[in-house]
């Protein structure tokens, strides 16, 4: 077990020396990173009044924990002190009491315990915390950081999700490399100069860019690894410069461009074509395309769009969801 409790609570010190109000800083990180994103345990409310008893949750999917555990997987890749991390908890767990004479680390209307550990940790926190708390549960990290504050990561016990600040390409990594079930550009609207997917790796049972929107001068798919069961660019709308999805592998069940509009100055449709893959370009408009590529049999199949709900969410937030069996990125940061 490498996962102990602080009694030295100087490397959390800059927690308390924050200026922003109390309430963000333990729900939505420190300001002091380039970009943010949340990863949502539950779907935002769908109406008013909403209680998160009420939202749809997978019985079968991850745990809070287990989420989180993704995602501090990922960053583990964007900090040079993997193995020097840290982690409060909050003190109002009942796995702590009142006479505790452990030393917190405190802000104003939250107080924590200060713990020490990897980040190899966090696949087996579970079973740590529980054996070192003596506990039949393992309370949620409140604040993860490494050593060298390169990100951090917040989960507060009254909102649905943990925030997470860290660099743009810690971020971009969480938007492209999540191996859930679904993920979902739904509607966004891509007007910057150039958006670049090149490389990217989808891998679970969907993955969606139903009406997107490009209007800029580049986007390009150029040599991603599409091998999601469905891929959808369902009413996608391409009317920007130039599209590209050269050497794309599609290597899932369903590729759907139903009612696209490929109406670029230039597109370059020559993907990988996977034996078994039913194609889909039913009511689509293909002005940009020569042809379609040798080999390509389209069939009519089934599309997929997933429902959003943004909230009131500021606009450079990327918003992350995994579970077992969701995962849906709502909106991205593309200034």
């Amino acid at each position: 077990m490498s996962i102990t409790r602080c009694v030295d609570l100087s490397a959390a010190r800059w927690l308390e020396q924050r200026d922003e109000n109390w309430s963000r800083l333990a729900a939505r990180d420190p300001v002091a990173f380039d970009k943010y994103a949340r990863l949502r345990f539950i779907p935002d409310p769908a109406y008013p009044a909403q209680t998160e008893g009420d939202a749809q949750r997978d019985p079968e999917g991850l745990s809070d924990n287990e989420q989180l555990g993704v995602v501090l997987a990922e960053l583990a890749h964007y900090t040079g002190t993997p193995d020097d991390c840290y982690f409060c908890i909050w003190d109002g767990w009942p796995s702590f009491t009142a006479d505790d004479p452990t030393p917190k680390i405190s802000i104003p209307g939250r107080d924590y315990f200060l713990f020490h550990g990897t980040l190899e940790d966090v696949a087996d926190w579970d079973a740590q915390i529980k054996t070192l708390l003596d506990d039949i549960e393992a309370p949620t990290p409140a604040f993860v950081w490494p050593a060298d504050r390169t990100w951090c990561v917040t989960c507060d016990i009254d909102p649905h999700f943990a925030s997470i600040g860290a660099s743009p390409a810690a971020i971009d990594r969480l938007k492209v490399r999540f191996t859930g079930d679904r993920v979902s550009f739904d509607g966004a609207e891509f007007a910057v100069e150039q958006a670049l997917f090149n490389r990217a790796e989808f891998v679970g049972n969907g993955v969606s860019f139903s009406k997107v929107r490009f209007t800029g001068n580049q986007m390009s798919f150029d040599r991603t690894e599409f091998k999601s069961k469905q891929v959808s660019f369902n009413g996608a709308d391409f009317t920007g410069d130039q599209v590209s999805f050269g050497g794309a592998e599609f290597a899932g069940g369903h590729a759907s461009f139903d009612e696209a509009q490929f109406t670029s100055t230039r597109t370059n449709f020559t993907p990988i074509l996977s034996d078994g893959v039913i194609w889909s370009f039913v009511g689509a408009n293909l002005t940009s395309m020569a042809e379609l590529p040798d080999g390509l049999c389209a069939r009519y199949s089934q599309s997929t769009i997933w429902p959003q709900h943004l909230g009131d969410i500021p606009e450079n937030w990327v918003i992350v969801q995994r579970q077992r069996r969701f995962t849906d990125i709502d909106r991205e940061d593309l200034a």
